[in-house]
């Protein structure tokens, strides 16, 4: 019970951990594509296992799965529903008390003789298999309803529309951190929960029921899959942009005109123009980035008064409101001469310079030249795939052999790399990587292939997922490589492959 009540004052009230902006966004992508790569191991093979040996590669897939939901439920512990959500924490954080805990009873199992054996795994398997509120039967069923789009459990909205509207208001950058790795525990804790029922079934010798469970799991997990994927498409920034606030933004240390300034900012991508600072955040934000570009230069923003004098619109066309950080006596339009007109048209919004008025705004002539502040959106979530090298049945492997790929599409290849560890015979290695890609690609071609051993390593099938789309290809490689075949030995991709399953 004191389990019980620790995780609900953390989904309630919150902890100490933290993510910080410097963490990367492609390992969280890979985190999450992590997890759905470890679940479908495992379910694609429980059907058909049968070995002891077929048997310890699932526990091994269900062991780091294990591992890997316990991290992300650390690194997402501050996440709060809110006390008007009282009831449904109590329902959640017992389902996912109860998930983790059959899941970790499982990865500590042993396999001899093809059977599963360990402390009273009879009474676990009856324990899962109950049809009780704590049988893995009801968990389910309630996770999986507060997941849905319009899950009756949160008066027609899901657990992740929740999390969106309280994180997405602040930075971005934060968003995409968060999101995904909630949404890949919340995916890992739905899949172990099926890992563990076909364990159950296969305890309690009904393995007639395992391929229906497997089929079911399949089908739920990708529903789930489906309404997650708008919680983890968040924006990236590139060319040395940096992200706040759901906008790119980078200072330039270019003499330009207003107007010159102006169009080139929009010739840099999909809502290019001149940075507009419509609230405190922002402005400060803006002005700590053009101080750390330059202290003896004024920067152009995107505000003016062109059209008509002293009504300062923003250059997306909306009218200035109430927050402003003009200057003392600015705007002034250059000041008035002897006659009361004013002496410039001064039409055009700067910052002033580091250490000057406190960089305050100011108007200025928009034909003076000045240094400029830049905003584009941000690319439309990540593009870049995780790809997964799945090689099975290593025949002659030594003990040092490292094995490295890259994927040829649309002409060009990716960069090298490497698969983590050795192999050994009969073993099975998968490497989560995020190649960079740019442009447009489509179906893969050609893998090459390398080894750093100087052992011949015979490979027999090689299984390509994109974590993007979650679409999986395997194919038969029988792929002979060795130290003395140069740079690599290439290999045709044959296979049903839908266009663009790489790239943007």
């Amino acid at each position: 019970m004191s389990m019980l009540k620790d995780s609900l004052l953390k989904i309630l009230e919150g902890s100490a951990l933290g993510v910080t902006k410097g963490e990367n966004l492609k390992r969280d992508f890979g985190v999450f594509t992590g997890v759905v790569g470890l679940v479908g191991f495992a379910l694609d093979r429980f059907e058909s296992a049968q070995t002891t040996q077929q048997l310890n590669e699932i526990q091994g897939q269900i062991r780091e799965l294990d591992g890997k939901i316990e991290t992300l439920t650390r690194s997402v512990s501050d996440l709060q529903l809110g006390q008007q959500y009282l009831q449904q924490v109590v329902l959640y954080g017992r389902d996912e008390l109860r998930l983790k805990n059959v899941l970790d009873t499982l990865s500590r199992m042993q396999i001899s003789n093809g059977q599963y054996v360990g402390s009273d795994i009879q009474g676990w398997a009856d324990s899962v298999l109950s049809h009780n509120s704590d049988g893995i039967r009801n968990v389910l069923q309630n996770l999986l309803n507060m997941v849905k789009p319009r899950s009756s459990v949160f008066g027609g909205k899901s657990l992740f529309k929740i999390y969106h509207q309280q994180l997405y208001k602040g930075d971005l950058e934060q968003y995409g951190i968060k999101m995904r790795k909630k949404t890949g525990q919340v995916y890992g804790l739905i899949g172990g929960g099926y890992c563990a029922w076909i364990a159950a079934l296969r305890i309690k010798g009904r393995e007639g029921e395992i391929p229906a469970k497997v089929r079911e799991g399949k089908r739920e997990l990708s529903s789930v899959k489906l309404s997650l994927q708008e919680y983890m498409v968040y924006g990236t920034c590139k060319d040395g942009d940096q992200l706040k606030y759901r906008k790119c933004y980078r200072a330039f240390s270019i003499h330009k005109t207003w107007t010159d300034a102006s169009a080139y900012c929009k010739n840099r991508g999909a809502g290019g123009n001149l940075a507009m600072p419509k609230d405190r955040d922002t402005n400060r934000f803006l002005i700590q980035l053009k101080n750390d570009k330059s202290s003896h230069w004024g920067f152009w923003f995107g505000l003016n008064d062109r059209q008509r004098e002293r009504k300062w619109k923003w250059n997306d066309g909306t009218s200035l409101e109430s927050y402003n950080y003009w200057s003392s006596n600015e705007p002034n339009n250059g000041g008035k001469n002897w006659w009361g007109t004013y002496k410039n048209p001064e039409d055009c919004a700067e910052y002033f310079r580091k250490n000057h008025r406190n960089s305050g705004w100011n108007d200025a002539k928009c034909n003076n030249l000045r240094y400029f502040i830049c905003e584009r959106s941000p690319n439309n979530g990540i593009k870049n795939h995780v790809i997964s090298l799945d090689v099975r049945d290593s025949k002659y492997a030594g003990t040092n052999d490292k094995i490295s790929f890259r994927i040829l599409s649309s002409n060009r290849w990716t960069n090298w790399y490497q698969i983590p560890g050795s192999f050994s015979r009969g073993r099975t290695k998968t490497a989560d990587i995020t190649p960079t890609f740019f442009g447009n690609f489509g179906r893969p071609d050609k893998i090459e292939l390398k080894t750093s051993g100087g052992d011949a390593l015979e490979l027999d099938q090689i299984r390509l997922y994109n974590g993007y789309t979650y679409e999986t290809t395997r194919f038969r490689c029988n792929c002979k490589l060795s130290k003395d075949r140069g740079e690599g030995a290439q290999y045709k991709i044959v296979g049903r492959y839908n266009v663009g399953w790489i790239g943007r």
